[in-house]
């Protein structure tokens, strides 16, 4: 996913609970619960997003400077069923995207208040911001190709599997998986190349942010969610592998315009399910965005 700086403007607010409707001048006039009247979010570009008509929210400020947020979109389906494990994957989708929620600390800047987030509901994948590589990324790469490192390939795309000891900062605070690129220094000739790099965190860490289902179709709700991601971030590295090339006209990668969508799916005996068998194996893989006929979400061109 392309990178954007998201502002929450949450334009009136009013106390949930009995507070006097006034624009909070302190730490003190902020503490309490409030209730959303209006939202917009606003991109880098300056594009200006809303949540729907009349989205429903509320934001609670604590003492100690913490913040907690949900909103849920205006016209936000309910699902089919009283129990979300057993509603179909399609509403689950629906009603994940539909709805922002993220807690932090909170800053006060004159009449602005920034909020610092810690916690959100990770939508699946982004990308991180394109750097030099450092460890541990640029410990796969040697160009002298020495039997434990890997040769620099600038047609390549490099994936680095987290396994359970291994913790990224932006996991999941930010999002599941991303890909990114950066400059492959040449120790011999001193020349730079241009690498892909993707990461996909050990989902097991945060099952409730990073896993859609468990049971799993194989059995293993890690190696089945790092599949899907695999698929996410491979093919947004070729149609952007340096975040200049295609995403729609809000600056949203093809893998993102369709997370968390499986189309039509089968279900397992132990209960999962999944949309594609590879080899012998079932396993449940997001859609990808197709530009073309008007633009739709697919596993193939010619569904």
């Amino acid at each position: 996913m392309k990178p954007f700086l998201l502002i929450l403007v949450l334009s009136l607010l009013v106390p949930a609970i009995g507070q006097e409707n006034v624009l909070a001048q302190s730490k003190t006039d902020l503490v309490g619960t409030w209730k959303l009247v209006s939202a917009t979010e606003t991109t880098k570009k300056g594009e200006v997003r809303g949540f729907g008509h009349n989205p429903t929210g509320f934001i609670t400020y604590t003492a100690d400077g913490r913040v907690m947020l949900i909103i849920t979109n205006g016209g936000r389906k309910p699902l089919s069923t009283s129990d979300y494990t057993t509603a179909p994957i399609e509403e689950r989708a629906e009603a994940f995207a539909t709805m922002t929620a993220y807690a932090g600390h909170y800053t006060l800047n004159g009449d602005k208040v920034i909020h610092h987030i810690e916690v959100l509901d990770a939508k699946c994948c982004k990308h991180r911001p394109s750097a030099s590589y450092h460890q541990p990324e640029r410990q796969l790469l040697d160009p002298a190709n020495s039997p434990d490192k890997l040769p620099i390939d600038p047609n390549g795309v490099y994936f680095v599997l987290a396994s359970k000891n291994v913790m990224q900062q932006s996991v999941p605070s930010q999002f599941c998986a991303w890909h990114s690129y950066g400059i492959a220094q040449d120790g011999k000739s001193g020349s730079g190349t241009a690498i892909k790099v993707a990461f996909i965190g050990d989902s097991d860490q945060f099952p409730s942010a990073c896993q859609w289902q468990n049971p799993s179709p194989n059995n293993n709700p890690a190696a089945d969610a790092a599949a899907n991601f695999i698929a996410h971030e491979l093919s947004e590295t070729v149609t952007d592998p340096e975040f200049n090339a295609w995403t729609n006209p809000g600056v949203i990668e093809n893998g993102d315009l369709c997370q968390w969508t499986f189309g039509t799916t089968k279900l397992l005996p132990n209960g999962s399910s999944y949309n594609l068998i590879f080899g012998t194996r079932p396993y449940l893989i997001q859609r990808i965005w197709v530009n073309a006929r008007g633009g739709y979400c697919a596993l193939a061109l010619d569904e």
